[in-house]
Formats: C-alpha cells, sequence, structure tokens
C-alpha cells in the first residue's frame, strides 16, 4: 500500500493490528478456497513467493 504522495515502489510499514487483521481475512478467505476446491474436486497448485516464504530470511 502506497500512501499519497509517497513512491509506488516505497513500501509503507503497516501496524501491527492492523497487519493481523488482514492475515485474518487473508487466511480465512484461503480456508473458504480449500473448502470450495474440494467440494468441486478440483486439483490446484498454489505458489507462495516472499521474503520469508521459505523460512530462510532471518533479518
Amino acid at each position: 500500500m502506497a500512501e499519497k504522495g509517497s513512491k509506488v515502489d516505497e513500501p509503507v510499514k503497516m501496524k501491527r493490528k492492523d497487519y493481523e487483521k488482514a492475515l485474518h481475512k487473508l487466511q480465512v478467505e484461503l480456508c473458504y478456497l480449500q473448502d470450495w476446491v474440494k467440494l468441486k474436486g478440483l486439483r490446484v497448485i498454489l505458489v507462495f513467493e516472499g521474503r520469508d516464504a521459505a523460512g530462510k530470511c532471518t533479518q
């Protein structure tokens, strides 16, 4: 999320409470997706990409 007047590539740090709220919403949506995929008998591949997606970032 970029604030008004900031550069596009410049990330804005979220407050911990806002981050956890947004993360919870995404986790719920992922559960809904999982239920739908199972109901339809489909197969899905999810690729998560990011700094700590593999658990190798120690910063």
